[in-house]
């Protein structure tokens, strides 16, 4: 079934853009103030399959992935992602939780019944308070930048799954995931393309994240529902 042009607009190509990322970093003009890609991209991802199930035509998998290193400690990041069985070159979305909640199988399995692949990870960690204030004397080891870089590792997860079309990766997410999904979306040279709902996920946020943490968010954005997405394929 061919993705409808609403679809496509959510989906996006993340994949592409990440390429672009690697690319626009390279250049003399591109300043990348806070995320280096070069790890983002090609650090081992030592992933691992915690746990597997399937129903009804869906398989559901418990992951675990590396994404940060500090001080000499790998930081390991769990997540829930899920997909058609048998599903190959699948359009994909990562799901930011509303309310930075444990990854759950709701909105993965919402997704896969639709033909796509979806992850979402857990953002509270032992390790790290999650909800601590940004560090603006140190941008790059700020939380709100810590928590983008989990979720841009997961992408980057996501993307080498056999299921997954990486031309064909989007954003998704509501409340506190819908901020960070046009967070995350801006941050990607080239990606223009999320979807977000029921909180400060859309333009209005922008000067109030500017404000906080010194990050320019641009303001035109398309956004949407889960409920909106069509069938992928």
């Amino acid at each position: 079934m061919k993705t409808s042009r609403t679809g496509r607009s959510l989906i996006g190509l993340l994949g592409m853009a990440l390429t672009l990322a690697v690319s626009a970093a390279d250049s003399p003009s591109f300043e990348e103030p806070l995320f280096d890609w070069k790890r983002i991209l090609e650090d081992p991802l030592e992933a691992k399959v915690l746990k597997s199930s399937e129903a009804e035509g869906i398989v559901v998998e418990q992951i675990e992935y590396a994404s940060q290193v500090k001080d000499g400690n790998t930081e390991r990041v769990g997540g829930i992602l899920a997909y058609p069985k048998g599903g190959t070159k699948l359009p994909a979305v990562f799901w930011s939780q509303p309310g930075m909640y444990d990854a759950g199988e709701h909105f993965p399995k919402v997704f896969a019944k639709k033909g796509y692949i979806c992850l979402n990870i857990t953002l509270p960690h032992a390790w790290r308070n999650s909800f601590a204030p940004f560090d603006v004397k140190n941008p790059k080891m700020g939380n709100l930048t810590r928590l983008a870089i989990d979720q841009l590792r997961a992408i980057t997860y996501l993307a080498q799954r056999p299921e997954t079309d990486p031309d064909r990766i989007g954003i998704g997410g509501s409340s506190y995931g819908g901020f960070f999904a046009t967070l995350i979306a801006a941050r990607i040279p080239g990606s223009r393309r999320a979807s977000a709902s029921s909180g400060q996920g859309t333009r209005s946020s922008a000067p109030t994240c500017r404000s906080s943490t010194g990050w320019r968010i641009p303001t035109r954005r398309r956004c949407g529902s889960a409920r909106s997405i069509p069938a992928g394929g």
